[in-house]
């Protein structure tokens, strides 16, 4: 992965060698740096969860969306402290089974937007 710092510097990073990354307005990373989201486990059989890093009482939402583009799940979380636990259970907004199969997920905030992709696989 590479990071393009506002001084023009580039960092590259081995993928495997990241457990962690933090950007906020403290530091000189640009705004439009992009971090995938890592839910555990992906795939998913039952339930999968991601630990989400914010600001306390600060409203996010989370959007699961299907590969067509319409909305699967939608939630509305004010975190209480700085890591929350999102999980999700693979049920619809109708709270039936969702389809097997990829899902676009996106958390936003005020000013952040993050990405992941999830895969339901039920047996």
């Amino acid at each position: 992965m590479v990071v393009y710092l506002k001084s023009g510097q580039k960092i590259e990073y081995i993928l495997t060698d990241i457990r962690k990354l933090t950007f906020d307005i403290k530091n000189n990373v640009e705004s439009d740096v992009v971090i995938p989201l890592i839910f555990k486990p992906n795939p998913f059989e039952s339930i999968t969860s991601i630990d989400i890093e914010t600001i306390p009482k600060k409203e996010i939402e989370v959007r699961i969306y299907r590969l067509n583009g319409n909305i699967a799940y939608f939630q509305k979380i004010i975190p209480n402290s700085e890591v929350t636990t999102f999980n999700w259970d693979g049920l619809d907004l109708n709270n039936n089974k969702a389809e097997d199969g990829i899902y676009n997920v996106e958390v936003s905030s005020e000013n952040k937007k993050l990405f992941a992709k999830i895969i339901l696989m039920r047996k």
